[in-house]
């Protein structure tokens, strides 16, 4: 098997013997220390090197080197060098051959792989990252080293479709999307720039083609007064939940970002200090578990809840920094929980602040 024909799924997490070629033997040849001594026993007459692939998410796949090996109508691998630690870039080896090795074929195995993988532990991901790793539809997007980046159309009314290069940092199975780290900076003024974090969605033409894209286009102007009521806010929630649709998710995000809401307070609400308030909402339980830090649309979406809170209003860009700083460390944002609830998790808070305002103000 060679890499450039199985992809990572076949490697990653895998113990793997790469034959000793011309070009691997090249590789063999750097691990030796300063005064020519082998660093791994049987460098000279190996014909095949032990591995263990896994996925950095930064540097793409990578082979952890473990020792060096023979291989005839068995495997026999020497001892290896807990002293040293090497790393080959899955880019050097691609279209080398290798083949599985099977627990049985290694010595100490129990033993191996639990120091390896307390080793590689530094590289584990989030779940939701490694759930977007298994998903075959973004195959054909993704970079074939780097296999957490995938290609991302950015959308913009009045420029060109630019396509740039997105390392995904997270899932949201609110509103489906992804949310990832803009590794290029691009050519015409989407309001992103190189490192922001951006919102795209997958997006399936019927026939089986997928595109991913980023809609950077304010398509509404709006005035805070067309806001001030939560109606429209109300309404996009609504819709959401009646579609499931990410043009109307992407709508709800883009309403929250410049919306007022409503917070119930424990006391008065004359103390306007949002370290303070922070301290006084209180918290919403699900499955008795997850804290969520509950905002609403208007007093009236606080319904009977509301009567027994007083109500302070902020803008929902400063209620992000109180949740996140707050002590009780609340897994997100419920909206309107008891009519429409939304819930947000805390890995969509940096799309949300990056998205554009889409207030109209006057010049002064």
């Amino acid at each position: 098997m060679k890499y450039s024909e199985t992809g990572f799924r076949a490697i990653c997490n895998q113990f793997v013997a790469f034959e000793m070629s011309d070009k691997m033997r090249e590789f063999a040849g750097t691990l030796y220390d300063e005064d020519g001594n082998e660093i791994y026993m049987g460098t000279e007459e190996a014909n095949c090197i032990l591995m263990y692939g896994y996925i950095d998410h930064e540097e793409g796949v990578s082979l952890e080197v473990l020792a060096m090996g023979m291989h005839y109508n068995h495997y026999f691998f020497f001892e290896e060098n807990p002293a040293v630690r090497n790393t080959l870039r899955i880019e050097y080896a691609e279209n080398e051959e290798f083949s599985i090795v099977e627990y049985s074929e290694i010595p100490r195995l129990d033993e191996k792989l639990s120091e390896l993988l307390g080793r590689l532990a530094a590289y584990n991901v989030n779940d939701n990252v490694m759930e977007t790793r298994r998903f075959g539809f973004l195959d054909k997007l993704r970079h074939k080293w780097f296999v957490d980046d995938v290609q991302v159309e950015l959308i913009c009314k009045g420029l060109n479709d630019e396509r740039c290069w997105v390392r995904i940092e997270d899932l949201n199975n609110v509103g489906h999307f992804f949310i990832g780290t803009l590794l290029n900076e691009p050519y015409q003024d989407f309001g992103y720039h190189k490192g922001d974090m951006v919102a795209f969605f997958a997006h399936d033409d019927g026939e089986g083609n997928i595109e991913c894209f980023a809609n950077a286009t304010p398509d509404k102007i709006l005035t805070e007064e067309d806001l001030a009521d939560g109606r429209l806010l109300e309404k996009a929630i609504a819709e959401f939940k009646a579609t499931d649709d990410h043009h109307t998710f992407t709508e709800v995000m883009q309403l929250l970002r410049d919306s007022y809401v409503w917070l119930p307070c424990t006391g008065t609400s004359e103390d306007q200090d949002s370290e303070q308030i922070e301290k006084r909402v209180p918290e919403i339980l699900m499955d008795g578990r997850d804290r969520f830090f509950p905002v609403f649309s208007s007093i009236d979406a606080m319904g009977e809840f509301g009567n027994n809170y007083s109500h302070v209003q902020k803008h929902m860009l400063e209620v992000i920094p109180m949740v996140l700083n707050n002590e009780k460390d609340f897994k997100g944002i419920v909206v309107n929980m008891f009519s429409e609830p939304l819930f947000l998790d805390k890995e969509a808070f940096d799309v949300l602040q990056q998205l554009k305002s889409r207030i109209k103000r006057e010049l002064s």
